[in-house]
C-alpha cells in the first residue's frame, strides 16, 4: 500500500499490477467502491460489481491495477475475495499539521473536535449523516457517517468527540488539496469526550462585538450566546438582530416564526463574514418583546468613512438604517424586488425579499425613504467599497415625492440642452463610451460575468418584444442548483464561488451567443432563447451533458445537480411582461424540484 501511495500520477496511470490483503474500512457511496487498509496504509478500491457484498471490518484479498484517479492513487479491482469478518483497530488521534495536504488520505485514523452541526443528507443512496466538526485552529472537517439508524445523533451537536474513520480529502480539478473530510462507518466509532451542556442557553450572554477579537486564543471555536432585538427575519434567508447600535447577521436553518421587536437569545459559532463576524449553525429562542429598534438616519456618503490610518470602514454594517434618495429603477422579480437608488454621487441597491404579490413598482424619479439592514461589500483589502439595504417589507418603502407630470427641473434641462447643443457633437462619442461602460457594469453580475437581475430583465424584455413582432417562440429557462447549501456547509464560501463560476461557464457552453443568460440571485439562474420548440430538448440535453462532464472530474461534495423549469412563450401571452413569464417558469422549476426530492426520498426508503 505504501508503495502505491508513493506513485506519481503518471506512474499510477500505467496500470501497474497490485495484489493486496487487508481490511475494509468504509463502504463508499460511489458505485461499489470501498476503502481498504493493510499494515502500511489505506487506499480507495474502485469496482463496478457489488459482489461479494462487504461490510466495514471484513478481511479481504484483492488483485487489480493502479490508477491516478482525481487526487491520490487508487486501485481498480474486479477480483475481490472476502476472507471473513473482523474488528477495526483502535488508532491514535491526528492533528491538522499531520493531515493537511492530504498526507493521510485513505488511511484509517482518528480525529478529535467539537460537533457544530448534524443533518441527514439525501444526495447519496443511501442517505448519510453529515456533521461539521471543528478540530481546532479554525479548521472544519465534514464527517460522513454511514450507519446512524435508530440512534439519537442530534445529541452530538455541541459535544467534544473522538471519531475513527477514513481520512478523505477535499480537492479541486487540479488535484490540489482544499480541505479534510472523515468517512466513518457508524456511530459506534464516535466516542464522547465532553458532553454538550444540558441547557446550552444557560451560557452567559456576550456582547455582539465581543468575539473574534485580539487575545481570543481558544483552539476550538465554541458556541457563544448573544441576545438582541430582531430587526429582520426571512426564514431560510436572513436573520439580523441588534443590541443598541450594534447589529449581527445570523445564519440558521431554524424556521420558528420571528417578527421585528421580538427579543431572542441565539447560540451560534463565530465565523468571518463579509465585513464583520457572523454567527453560523445557530439556534435561537424568543424570550420576550422590546420596543422596535429605531433606525439610524444616515446618508449614502455616511455609510463609509476613512480612518486616520487610511482604512475605509462602515459604522453601520448589519444595523437598521433609514436613507432617502432618488429611485433610478425598480426591477421586480419572483424572489425579490430590487431598487436602484441614488443619493448625491452614490448609487446603491435595496432588496425587498419575498415581495407581496400584486405590488406595483414605483416609477423612476420617485424620491423614496427606505428603511433596511445595511450590508457592506468589501474588496480584497477588506476596505468598504459598496453597501446594500435589505428591506423587511413593502412598508419600508415610503414615497417622499412622486414624479410630477412636468416641473421646473425638466424645463431647466430643456434650456440647458438648447445652450449646450452646439457642443454636443464634440462630446457625444466620449459621453457615449462612458455611459456604455457604466451601463455594462450596472447590468453584470461581478462573480459570474452573466447578466445580473436588472440586466436580464432589461435585455430579455427586449428579446420578448422582438419575439412577438416576429411571431416566434421564446423559451424561458429558470434554473436552480439543487442542494447548493450543502456545498457551502461542507466546503465553504470559496467553493460556493467556484461552483457558481463553473455553472456560468456551463451555461455559456450550453446556450448560444444570442441567448440572454443571467444570475437571478444566489443559486438561481435564467436564460431567454428565441428558438423553435424542438430546440428545448436540444438545449436541455446539451446543458445536462455539460453538467455531467463537469461532475466527472469534480469533487463529489461539489457536484452540480439542476432543477430546470422551461416556459414556452408565444403570442397568446403577449399581454404579459417578462417578469410575469419568469414567475411562471420559476413555478415550473419548483414543481420539478419537489418531484425530484420526493423520488429521492422514495428511493432512500426503498433501500
Amino acid at each position: 500500500m505504501k508503495q502505491i501511495h508513493a506513485l506519481t500520477p503518471g506512474a499510477a496511470n500505467q496500470h501497474l499490477a497490485a495484489h493486496l490483503r487487508g481490511q475494509v474500512t468504509f463502504l463508499s457511496s460511489y458505485k461499489s467502491s470501498f476503502f481498504f487498509k493493510d499494515n502500511t496504509g489505506g487506499i480507495s478500491v474502485e469496482r463496478e460489481s457489488p459482489l461479494p457484498q462487504l461490510r466495514s471490518g471484513d478481511r479481504v484479498e484483492l488483485s487489480g491495477v493502479t490508477d491516478a484517479s482525481l487526487f491520490a492513487p487508487v486501485v481498480k479491482s474486479e477480483n475481490v475475495k472476502r476472507l471473513g469478518s473482523g474488528t477495526l483497530p483502535r488508532v491514535r488521534v491526528y492533528g491538522w499539521e499531520e493531515l493537511s495536504g492530504g498526507q493521510q488520505d485513505g488511511n484509517w485514523i482518528a480525529m478529535r473536535g467539537l460537533i457544530r452541526s448534524a443533518a441527514i443528507e439525501k444526495r447519496w443512496t443511501p442517505p448519510l449523516l453529515l456533521m461539521n466538526m471543528d478540530i481546532g485552529g479554525g479548521y472544519l472537517v465534514v464527517v460522513s457517517v454511514d450507519d446512524y439508524a435508530g440512534r439519537d445523533w442530534k445529541r452530538l451537536v455541541g459535544e467534544t468527540v473522538t471519531i475513527r474513520g477514513v481520512c478523505g480529502s477535499v480537492f479541486n480539478d487540479r488535484r490540489q488539496f482544499m480541505g479534510l473530510r472523515l468517512l466513518t462507518p457508524g456511530l459506534d466509532d464516535v466516542a464522547v469526550e465532553k458532553p454538550a451542556p444540558a441547557d446550552p442557553f444557560a451560557a452567559p450572554v456576550r456582547p455582539l462585538d465581543s468575539f473574534m477579537v485580539f487575545g481570543d486564543r481558544r483552539q476550538v471555536v465554541e458556541r457563544v450566546k448573544v441576545r438582541g432585538v430582531v430587526t429582520l427575519f426571512k426564514p431560510g434567508l436572513a436573520l439580523f438582530i441588534q443590541d443598541g447600535q450594534r447589529g449581527l447577521s445570523i445564519h440558521t436553518d431554524q424556521t420558528d416564526a420571528l417578527v421585528p421587536g421580538q427579543v431572542v437569545e441565539v447560540m451560534g459559532y463565530p465565523e468571518a463574514g463579509r465585513y464583520a463576524p457572523i454567527l453560523v449553525d445557530a439556534t435561537y429562542r424568543a424570550t420576550g418583546w422590546a420596543a422596535p429598534v429605531t433606525p439610524a438616519a444616515v446618508s449614502a456618503a455616511g455609510m463609509s468613512t476613512t480612518t486616520q490610518f487610511g482604512f475605509v470602514i462602515t459604522p453601520h454594517d448589519a444595523e437598521l438604517v433609514e436613507m432617502t434618495g432618488e429611485l433610478l429603477e425598480e426591477i421586480p422579480g419572483p424572489r425579490e424586488d430590487q431598487l436602484i437608488v441614488k443619493e448625491g454621487d452614490r448609487t446603491y441597491s435595496a432588496h425587498l425579499l419575498l415581495p407581496e404579490p400584486g405590488r406595483v413598482p414605483l416609477p423612476a424619479g420617485t424620491i423614496v425613504r427606505l428603511t433596511g439592514i445595511s450590508v457592506a461589500g468589501v474588496d480584497e483589502q477588506h476596505d468598504v467599497r459598496s453597501f446594500e439595504l435589505m428591506l423587511r417589507s413593502a412598508a419600508d418603502i415610503v414615497v417622499v415625492r412622486a414624479v410630477p407630470w412636468w416641473n421646473s427641473a425638466h424645463a431647466g434641462w430643456v434650456v440647458a440642452l438648447l445652450v449646450v447643443a452646439p457642443l454636443l457633437p464634440i462630446s457625444f462619442i466620449a459621453f457615449a463610451r462612458y455611459h456604455s461602460n457604466l451601463r455594462a457594469m450596472a447590468m453584470t453580475d461581478p462573480l459570474t460575468g452573466l447578466c445580473n437581475r436588472r440586466g436580464f430583465f432589461l435585455q430579455s424584455e427586449q428579446l420578448w418584444q422582438m419575439t412577438l413582432r416576429q411571431e416566434a417562440t421564446l423559451l424561458l429557462f429558470y434554473l436552480d442548483i439543487d442542494d447548493f447549501k450543502a456545498i457551502n456547509d461542507t466546503l465553504g464560501h470559496k467553493a460556493v464561488d467556484r461552483a457558481l463560476q463553473a455553472f456560468a461557464r456551463i451555461m455559456h457552453e450550453s446556450f448560444r451567443d444570442t441567448d440572454i443568460l443571467g444570475r437571478m440571485g444566489g443559486d438561481e439562474f435564467a436564460a431567454a432563447c428565441m428558438a423553435p420548440l424542438e430546440s428545448q430538448a436540444i438545449l436541455e440535453a446539451r446543458l445536462q451533458a455539460a453538467i455531467d462532464e463537469h461532475n466527472r472530474t469534480e469533487n463529489p461534495l461539489a457536484q452540480l445537480k439542476l432543477s430546470v423549469g422551461v416556459l414556452r412563450c408565444n403570442r397568446t401571452m403577449a399581454s404579459l411582461k417578462i417578469g410575469d413569464l419568469l414567475l411562471q417558469a420559476d413555478v415550473l422549476m419548483y414543481e420539478k424540484k419537489r418531484a425530484s426530492k420526493e423520488q429521492r426520498a422514495a428511493e432512500g426508503q426503498a433501500v
